[in-house]
């Protein structure tokens, strides 16, 4: 056997670590334990892992030392349910094979549990009896060590003993599957960082908020006879095609060990127990504290709260304790379980569970001998926990009372850093870093109020007030480590700008009445939260910057724009006091309800129907978002509508677009789109502009805008042909005495004589709409009268955490979700002119959609899973047209809709950076200037 083996095999057996020493309050640490259950159905080493909620019942996994024939001592799997009430047995199952069970979860009356059985990974599935419904087995060297439910599929973490290098020594790889409820394999993935290293995948678990499934453990290598072992992350997407790996060698001082067990916040940050701390990551993976007092093997998010289990030495034995820590990973009380067990109690790499009221963990002791484990299952009340969903507040912390006037400061490299430059204290170092504050700005007649360049010494801007700067209040270009905090900045083209920038941090200002609020171009790894970001043109906008985290930021009457960025973390922000939707690689969802904005970032099948967006930057943006449908939304009152950029394959449809400042819709680079019904009325600036966008279908709109249409290099379709028609023109010279394909017969037919031109300046030429339409299409959105089938009603509480107050105010929200149906039409299709038609029929389909009864005002979106179920037929939308009555567009019932880039044309200047104003396009930048100097 080779020596991977044997160590990796003894790692499995044995998965014990030597306690270390703590210091409890053993006389106040009362466990509010609701009962113990002893299991020892041997007289040999028996032991569990991993508990979980199956009905009436919690289930206990593990393996037992069983003679299932004389000459069969070994290690059997071993399940066994209890009553949740009472902790008695129910049933008991003990496998044949040589083996052992590590976790479990369950789906409806299915029981799923995950181990290894002849040395073979190997998944169950079991009815409530007990009895196998169904069974995989892996055809390799492997264990299955975690299961984890996304929703629609089952995620199963392991490893997988193989001859990586063809060099016959064989490593343990991490192997992470993708199944279906029935188990077929829809895709898997090793993840090996590099040759000559094997390891062990402890845990795996499913970000609720970003869809990412995370993988927890580590890996060795042998160098100069020596190992050397390192913990790892791995996040995979929910399709396990990418694969992002976090290491933290030995010499990080913030050195975990192994790391075994994983849980998620509603936030989406991670808590993770490890053999020397427990640690915490953004939902992105980067690490945002370390606790390293309170190692563990087992971990547990509830509400605010994170619970480990550990087994600490306390008088002589090391015992079972429960340590509750808050979300910074502060300690906020701690239970010792086996206080009254004088013997060693464990508890092993495994999964606790939570069903409302308590919670179950399974351990092991040694009371009845040190050759005889004994299964020990305790149940634990908890308080029923608040919602963790962190709203920000605007109240940032308090301001030095006076200010100082001076002129703008200028800072190029670390050594100007200097009293003379605006310094008042500190050295450059983390711990001391330089500090500029207290200093009122007034910019009038210069670029920046502050302009900090090439510099990578540590510094705070803190307590300033800048504004009427031309460029920018604060501008940071190719810098690190610096924090922009508690500023007033008023009154500037940009309030706050990072160009080429990292790793520094924008908290807690007030940034009012620029035309950016905060630009971030170029630059990664930044992390802006708790800003009041109010009445800027741009609230927040990202230009080509990947990888930042924007979290807690109240924007009012402004919001979020992303341009070519990816990979960031948007969570928790408020526009006007709703949600601020940011979704990210997510396909088959559907938004809906009380939302501020939605933006959406390489997407597909999303549907965003039935919102009313008003006074953001942009209402819906859409980047890199395909097959997905908008419809049912008034997208009113902002700086622009909706906009598309390289984004294709998308349905428009029944939207109200109107009175934005603005343009109604922007296409950028997208293609094969379908615009069809809706009402793009009284926008300040274009109806629609298309930016090297052709092949969309734009048709059955009204177009009621002094501008209608910009078209640059874009060349699409304006009209269905007839007699289904074209777009109605308010500012078309429209007759109508004649009918036909050709309009040459007499008696008019609703349609104009003359077509529509459309110029495009691209050398384009002039475009048609061949039909354009007498009268306006009466587009009216649905108030959609649901029918209701089920009904669920529960109970939440918001805390509101301040970051300058101790006492968390809580509101009260009844949240009632309702089955409800939707008018859709059922598409019938024929070929006329190369484009799609439907005569009308009808069919239904199912959605899910929320309101929400709350003594405030504040209701919460709904984002979920797409649902297609026929059930009752549904009229066609209206449409009170005669050209548009008796034929509908053909929109596919299954493509979903989706938000809109509303990014548009960016009026982004700055001096000597050419970069900056490409993909722009001149005549459209002076529009929209025009239009903001107004």
């Amino acid at each position: 056997m080779h020596r991977t083996t044997i160590i990796a095999i003894t790692i499995i057996l044995i998965n014990i670590i030597t306690p270390l020493t703590t210091t409890i309050n053993t006389e106040t640490s009362i466990a509010p334990i609701k009962w113990v259950k002893y299991i020892n159905p041997t007289d040999k080493d028996d032991g569990a892992y991993g508990t979980c909620i199956f009905g009436d019942y919690i289930a206990v996994v593990g393996r037992i030392e069983y003679n299932y024939t004389p000459s069969n001592i070994a290690p059997h799997p071993y399940i066994v349910l209890l009553d949740r009430d009472s902790g008695e047995i129910v049933r008991e199952w003990i496998g044949e094979e040589i083996g052992g069970f590590a976790n479990c979860i369950s789906i409806g009356d299915k029981l799923y549990v995950v181990g290894s059985t002849d040395s073979r990974g190997v998944i169950y599935v079991f009815d409530e009896n007990l009895n196998i419904v169904d069974k995989v087995m892996n055809s390799y060297s492997s264990v299955y060590e975690s299961i984890v439910y996304g929703g629609s599929y089952i995620y199963i973490g392991g490893v997988i003993l193989k001859d990586v290098d063809g060099d016959e020594i064989y490593e343990f790889v991490w192997l992470v599957e993708k199944r279906t409820v029935d188990l077929d394999l829809v895709s898997s993935r090793e993840i090996y960082p590099g040759p000559r290293y094997s390891g062990y995948l402890y845990d795996i678990d499913v970000n609720s908020v970003t869809g990412d499934i995370w993988a927890v453990g580590w890996y060795y290598t042998y160098i100069n006879q020596t190992f050397i072992g390192y913990p790892l992350i791995a996040i995979l997407n929910n399709n396990l095609n990418n694969v992002k790996l976090i290491d933290y060698p030995e010499e990080h001082k913030n050195y975990l060990g192994e790391l075994i067990s994983i849980c998620f916040d509603n936030n989406g940050y991670a808590y993770i127990a490890a053999n020397y701390g427990v640690a915490k990551f953004d939902p992105r993976g980067n690490l945002v504290t370390v606790n390293k007092k309170y190692y563990s093997r087992m971990i547990l998010c509830i509400g605010n709260k994170i619970y480990i289990f550990r087994d600490p030495y306390i008088y002589g034995y090391s015992r079972h304790v429960l340590t509750a820590l808050d979300n910074n990973l502060n300690l906020v009380d701690e239970y010792v379980l086996s206080r009254d067990i004088d013997a060693n109690s464990y508890f092993w790499p495994g999964k606790a569970s939570f069903d409302g009221e308590s919670i179950y963990v399974a351990g092991v002791d040694r009371a009845l001998g040190e050759n005889n484990w004994r299964i020990v299952v305790y149940s634990i009340a908890v308080e029923q926990p608040a919602s963790t969903i962190i709203y920000p507040t605007t109240t940032p912390p308090s301001k030095t009372s006076s200010l100082t006037p001076r002129k703008p400061i200028r800072i190029i490299g670390d050594k100007n850093f200097t009293q003379e430059n605006g310094v008042v204290s500190g050295s450059g170092t983390a711990d001391d870093p330089y500090i500029i504050e207290g200093w009122e700005i007034n910019a009038l007649g210069y670029d920046d109020g502050i302009y900090i360049a090439n510099t990578r010494a540590y510094f705070i801007i803190r307590n300033c007030k800048i504004y009427w700067a031309s460029w920018s209040g604060i501008h940071l270009e190719n810098v690190t480590n610096g924090k922009i905090t508690n500023n007033t900045i008023t009154n500037n083209s940009a309030g706050i700008n990072l160009w080429h920038s990292s790793n520094n941090i924008i908290e807690y200002n007030n940034i009012v009445d620029n035309s950016a609020g905060i630009d971030l171009v170029y630059s990664s790894n930044n992390v802006v939260k708790y800003n009041n970001i109010t009445n800027n043109y741009y609230g927040v906008r990202l230009l080509d910057s990947s990888s930042n985290v924007i979290v807690s930021n109240v924007f009012v009457g402004d919001g979020l724009l992303v341009y070519d960025s990816y990979n960031n973390t948007v969570l928790d922000n408020t526009v006007n006091g709703k949600p601020l939707i940011y979704l990210e690689n997510v396909g088959n969802h559907i938004v809906s309800g009380n939302v501020g904005q939605v933006v959406l970032v390489n997407c597909y099948n999303i549907t965003v129907t039935n919102l009313n967006l008003s006074s953001t930057t942009v209402g819906i943006e859409l980047w890199n978002t395909n097959n997905s449908v908008l419809k049912y939304n008034n997208i009113a009152n902002n700086g622009g509508g909706l906009v598309l950029v390289y984004s294709s394959n998308n349905v428009i449809e029944y939207n109200n677009i109107a009175n934005n400042k603005a343009y109604g819709i922007g296409l950028e680079y997208s293609s094969n789109n379908v615009i069809v019904h809706n009402n793009i009325a009284n926008n300040k600036g274009e109806g629609i502009y298309l930016l090297a966008s052709s092949n969309n279908v734009i048709a059955g709109n009204n177009f009621i805008n002094s501008r209608q249409v910009i078209s640059y290099h874009s060349d699409n379709t304006w009209d269905l042909g007839y007699p289904m028609g074209g777009n109605y023109w308010s500012d078309h010279s429209c007759t109508d005495r004649y009918r036909g394909s050709y309009q040459n017969e007499t008696e008019g037919d609703g349609i104009c004589d003359k077509p529509y031109p459309i110029y495009d300046e691209g050398y384009n030429g002039y475009q048609y709409d061949r039909y354009p339409l007498v009268n306006p299409v009466n587009i009216t959105l649905p108030t959609t009268t649901p029918v209701t089938t089920t009904v669920t009603t529960t109970k939440t509480t918001t805390t509101t955490i301040s970051p300058t107050t101790t006492t968390p105010q809580t509101t009260t929200t009844l949240v009632t979700s309702t089955t409800t149906t939707l008018m859709m039409s059922k598409t019938i299709t024929t070929t006329m002119n190369t484009n799609t038609i439907v005569k009308p029929s009808t069919t239904s389909i199912t959605v899910l959609t929320t309101s929400t009864i709350s003594p405030t005002t504040t209701t919460s979106p709904i984002i979920t899973p797409t649902t297609t179920i026929a059930t009752t037929q549904l009229a066609p939308p209206l449409i009170q047209n005669p050209i548009f009555n008796p034929i509908f567009i053909a929109l596919p019932i299954t493509v979903i809709a989706i938000p809109f880039i509303s990014y548009g044309v960016i009026n982004y200047k700055k001096k000597r950076d050419e970069e900056r104003i490409r993909r722009r396009i001149e005549k459209i930048i002076r529009d929209i200037d025009e239009l903001l100097n107004r």
